[in-house]
């Protein structure tokens, strides 16, 4: 079943008055501005995740590259070791 409503002109402008004037009321302001703040405190709650997630995938990633450098270091040793022995084996 399909009900229609058909609004004249005149009613049409009623309407829009009426929301104009409801805009402007103190009520409305209120809950707009309120509605706007928790907006702005979602949008930091998310900030602050996105944050503290980049911060932790920083440690973690300077962990690694640590990580990395020292067995670079530990390579470099044990190549330099295999040298001298492959040096002492040709002397013999």
């Amino acid at each position: 079943m399909f009900i229609i409503i058909l609004f004249s002109q005149r009613d049409i402008e009623q309407l829009k008055e009426e929301v104009t004037k409801l805009k402007e009321s103190p009520d409305y302001q209120h809950v707009e501005m309120q509605t706007d703040e928790e907006y702005v405190e979602k949008k930091y709650e998310i900030f602050l995740k996105k944050y503290f997630s980049s911060m932790n995938s920083m440690k973690a990633l300077n962990e690694m590259i640590e990580q990395l450098k020292d067995l670079n270091e530990r390579n470099t040793t044990l190549e330099s070791q295999l040298e001298s022995q492959a040096e002492l084996n040709k002397q013999k």
